[in-house]
């Protein structure tokens, strides 16, 4: 695995790279992710440069971290900005249920299954992190 310390937007990230091209696991600031980085990369003094598009997934939701069935993970560390659902309803698969903000962007959370939101977890505002159940659905 490879450390790196990459500049976004003037702020400093800590990076870990392990892989071989075309794909990447990616690790910055404790986030995994799976990247591809398409065509001429150059390497310069410790510093990687990516030319051209680079596809970033979702964060993977570490394994370590337990799910009881029917739980709502967050994908990524962040700030509860807008609950959708409401506790009780019955929400379908794709349904928006909140908006978390994550590094000055704002991500949309569905609703994985069918079912009912039997619980939310988390208020407007609340900080979570990376697998924290935000609702439960039965």
């Amino acid at each position: 695995m490879t450390k790196y310390t990459v500049e976004i937007e003037g702020k400093p990230y800590e990076v870990e790279i392990e892989g071989e091209g075309p794909s990447y696991s990616v690790i910055v600031d404790g986030v995994p992710y799976e990247v591809s980085i398409q065509e001429e990369r150059v390497r310069e003094e410790k510093t990687l440069h990516a030319q051209g598009p680079v596809v970033v997934s979702s964060p993977s939701i570490p394994t370590s971290r337990a799910m009881s069935p029917g739980s709502v993970p967050s994908p990524m560390p962040g700030t509860i900005l807008k609950i959708h659902a409401v506790e009780g309803k019955t929400v379908s698969a794709g349904d928006l249920l909140f908006t978390l903000e994550a590094m000055k962007m704002e991500n949309q959370i569905s609703s994985p299954l069918t079912g009912t939101l039997k619980r939310i977890l988390v208020k407007e505002g609340q900080a979570v992190n990376t697998g924290d159940s935000l609702a439960i659905i039965s």
